[in-house]
């Protein structure tokens, strides 16, 4: 009986011993399973936060950012999961038995990006993610030779306007010298130089626009924008590379969703958007006023590099230069009056272009002698009328020049002025009164711990960690 008794005892322990075995290792197993579904939730949840996106900022601007003004991401985020990890019941009102349940204890945001962070960049990358669906690389390409070529152009120019005040210096000593010597040469009186010079100090839209033309009236304040305060920065925020193709991207975004003089924006803040991130000005017409003076100041460069090719064009101002100065003058003072008689010619040429770009036509990037329009006789003339230049089928669109302008003034600037845009019409939109750009989260990293109840076997700990990320960017460099 003994024996008996200590076979079944024996054989209990083994059956005790093999079913705490076979328990712990289903209860292994479930945490295997429970930890998928963990990971599962982690990205469920915080896709669900992301899913909750700025309306008005997609709407009007193509941008995808989770505003987070007014919200605490960590609670938001617990509220979700609790409603969708919530135990279920029955219709008694009684617990299911779910094997695979888990409730979450916390969710807690070790970092963040937000969308001004990084001095542009991730702004830049935002644009870029959204402009590489559409943009093609060719296309692309073809942008930044323009703009490298312009750039090119200013440098190699110089100071144009330089050349007028250096010839008016030289005709004003020679002036004085003849005032001392006797038998001088006969001289012509030509008031190109004073044209120019009281041309270029009268009001630009006078001088560009037709009697017949409007003005926005539209302001926005500058003083407390993004460019202008001190901004929200993110927790350990990862900051993308850039590169010349989202440099492109940036200036093609703005391009394409961005209003200007000859297509302006009917329900954003400032109908020249454009204008506004190359001038960034409070109003419309002031934006309008510095970047036709910078347009002019761009074309003049091209037209007087062109102008120092063209040696018909040169012979012609050397001939009146030497008229102007006398023939027996210092070659030096002959040379003077010619490049400053070729800078007027570029500036009125210059004049005559914009007019052309702000009726909606196309000029050449670099003119040749078939589509030169201005004469040399006839400068005064031409800045007082409503001459046009002639207009091309190949050539540059105004809105295509503001694109070379707006790379001139680089990446930063591009970005940083553009959230001013976004942020003054969101803020038009009810519900928005408060939007701030440096309060749009880019991108996120959460650490979800959630806890489960042991159903076969009971470990020490019955906590599950998660760590996820997610971003509206797609391409971390």
């Amino acid at each position: 009986m003994r024996r008996r008794g200590s076979i079944t005892v024996f054989a209990s322990l083994v059956i005790m011993l093999v079913a705490n075995f076979l328990f712990a290792l289903l209860e292994a197993s479930r945490y295997t399973e429970l930890s998928k579904v963990a990971e599962m939730r982690a990205n469920a949840d915080i896709e669900s936060v992301f899913s909750q996106y700025c309306i008005p900022l997609y709407e009007s601007y193509g941008l995808l950012g989770y505003d987070c003004q007014g919200t605490n991401v960590e609670w938001f985020l617990k509220d979700l999961s609790e409603a969708g990890l919530a135990e279920s019941k029955d219709l008694f009102g009684k617990k299911r038995l779910d094997l695979l349940r888990l409730s979450m204890d916390s969710a807690d945001v070790s970092s963040y990006t937000l969308i001004t962070d990084g001095d542009g960049a991730v702004y830049e990358a935002s644009v870029a993610a959204y402009m590489r669906e559409t943009l093609a690389y060719g296309t692309a390409q073809a942008v930044y030779d323009t703009y490298m070529e312009s750039a090119q152009m200013e440098a190699e120019s110089g100071d144009v306007d330089k050349n007028v005040d250096d010839a008016m210096e030289q005709l004003e000593q020679l002036q004085q010298s003849e005032e001392t010597e006797e038998g001088t040469d006969e001289r012509i009186e030509d008031d190109t130089f004073d044209t120019v010079k009281e041309t270029k100090a009268s009001g630009v839209l006078a001088l560009v626009l037709g009697s017949d033309a409007s003005v926005s009236g539209n302001a926005i304040s500058i003083s407390d924008n993004v460019s202008n305060r001190s901004l929200n920065h993110g927790a350990n925020q990862q900051v993308p590379d850039t590169d010349w193709l989202d440099y492109v991207c940036m200036e093609q975004y703005i391009i394409q969703n961005m209003g200007n003089y000859t297509k302006p924006s009917a329900d954003h803040a400032l109908s020249y958007e454009a204008e506004y991130i190359i001038a960034g000005k409070a109003s419309d017409s002031d934006n309008l006023k510095t970047v036709i003076h910078e347009l002019i100041l761009t074309r003049e460069a091209a037209n007087f590099i062109y102008l120092q090719s063209d040696y018909k064009k040169k012979e012609e101002a050397l001939a009146l230069a030497t008229a102007i100065a006398g023939a027996s003058a210092n070659p030096v003072v002959i040379t003077a009056v010619k490049q400053g008689l070729l800078a007027s010619w570029a500036y009125c040429e210059s004049v005559l272009d914009v007019r052309t770009l702000l009726d909606g036509d196309k000029v050449p990037l670099v003119k040749t002698q078939a589509t030169w329009t201005s004469n040399l006789s006839e400068i005064a003339a031409l800045l007082s009328g409503q001459a046009r230049a002639k207009s091309v089928t190949t050539g540059m669109s105004y809105t295509e020049f503001l694109g070379t302008l707006l790379m001139l003034k680089g990446t930063k600037n591009m970005a940083y002025r553009s959230m001013d845009i976004e942020e003054a019409t969101i803020r038009s939109v009810a519900g928005y009164d408060n939007f701030r750009m440096d309060n749009v989260i880019s991108g996120l990293n959460i650490s979800f711990d959630y806890s489960y109840n042991p159903v076969f076997y009971n470990y020490t700990s019955n906590q599950i960690s998660k760590s996820v990320d997610y971003s509206y960017i797609s391409r971390w460099e």
